[in-house]
């Protein structure tokens, strides 16, 4: 099916892939160190920056309210957790090379699926649905990323913040699926 495209639309998803640019360019210029738990932190600091950006870019554009509650909890969750990582100290832990290997396989891994759907997200002239395609596969790669860090030994502030993200996390993909009903 071709679609044509409202230029209201067409800014909205041209910022989109500005942002998706930016953080996968930042996400990608990581340098790995010998902690699991810094490692986490360099590359999933972007991603919630990223996701934060996305909210702001619907907010610009939608008339939902719904969409509108969503995306100002979403702003509002994605700077907080980037605010308790930059204060999370990780120096303590230092990983084995297996283990940072194994790590590293398996992040890697669940990146290149949020980069991929994120880039495939369906386009449409439904800016709240399309919003939906975008952001989901964000956050489930948040999700993700920290059910794999959680593996492995890392810091106990961190693996504290894991654990209380990950139940924030999946409140939001249930909030973020009920908009697209």
């Amino acid at each position: 099916m071709n679609y044509t495209l409202s230029n209201v639309t067409k800014d909205f998803w041209d910022k989109y892939y500005d942002i998706l640019g930016k953080m996968i360019t930042e996400m990608t210029a990581v340098t790995n160190s010998d902690s699991i738990s810094q490692n986490f932190i360099n590359i999933f600091a972007p991603l919630c920056h990223g996701a934060e950006e996305m909210a702001k870019n619907v907010l610009r554009f939608t008339q939902s309210i719904a969409v509108q509650k969503t995306a100002e909890y979403i702003v509002s969750n994605q700077s907080k957790t980037q605010n308790i990582l930059k204060g999370i100290d990780c120096e303590c832990v230092k990983n084995p090379d297996r283990d940072l290997r194994l790590y590293t396989r398996k992040a890697n891994s669940r990146i290149c699926r949020i980069f991929a759907e994120s880039e495939n997200a369906a386009v449409s002239n439904s800016i709240n649905k399309s919003f939906v395609r975008q952001i989901l596969p964000v956050y489930k790669g948040e999700y993700a990323l920290c059910e794999n860090m959680l593996m492995f030994s890392v810091c106990k502030e961190l693996h504290d913040f894991a654990n209380k993200n990950m139940h924030t996390l999946r409140h939001t993909v249930r909030q973020i699926k009920s908009l697209s009903d």
